[in-house]
């Protein structure tokens, strides 16, 4: 299985699936696909843990009004549902901001690389730099350097393989299990 070659191809690698299984990588796409996935992954994860605590809120909101309103229920002409209801769109509006700012911030690319680097045992930047390096070389940089330094990265990549997601999983499994003991 070797380095593809020609315009746009530096650091894909020809053969089978990039990321078969949690975290193994085996050519196709390279460092930047298993980059892509584990951000996917990581991604759908905070939008599981902010789906849970807006569960858990909306739960709060509707014990509330359940409270509030006693046994007979609201009266008409009564404020209530109306400021039950749109709380509750508040919530839905928060929970859809704090998962996107959230997604910037703990699966942006920079962080995502870092946290590969130390499950596969890497030095600091170096799946950084390996991103930087497969998406254009300067000029007159030595492409067999470059793909043996893709190749090198990719290679610790395989060798990390189920490490890779479970270590974006540890950082957002403790909130997770907070929003779940909340619901």
């Amino acid at each position: 299985m070797g380095f593809v070659s020609g315009p746009g191809a530096a650091g894909r690698r020809s053969g089978s699936a990039v990321l078969a299984g949690p975290g193994a990588v085996r050519g196709g796409g390279g460092l930047e696909q298993v980059v892509a996935r584990a951000r996917a992954r990581a991604s759908g994860r905070l939008a599981g843990l902010a789906a849970a605590w807006t569960g858990t809120a909306l739960c709060g909101l509707l014990l509330a009004a359940w409270l509030g309103a006693g046994g007979a229920g609201w009266t008409a002409g009564s404020p209530g549902p109306l400021v039950l209801a749109c709380a509750m769109g508040f919530v839905v509006a928060a929970a859809a901001w704090a998962w996107a700012r959230l997604r910037r911030r703990w699966a942006s690319e920079r962080v995502v690389a870092r946290v590969l680097d130390g499950a596969a045992g890497l030095s600091a930047g170096t799946t950084l730099g390996g991103l930087e390096l497969a998406r254009g070389a300067a000029p007159g940089t030595s492409a067999g350097l470059r793909d043996l330094a893709l190749r090198s990265v990719g290679d610790r990549l395989s060798a990390a393989g189920p490490a890779l997601s479970g270590a974006m999983d540890r950082r957002v499994r403790p909130h997770a299990r907070r929003a779940r003991i909340g619901l």
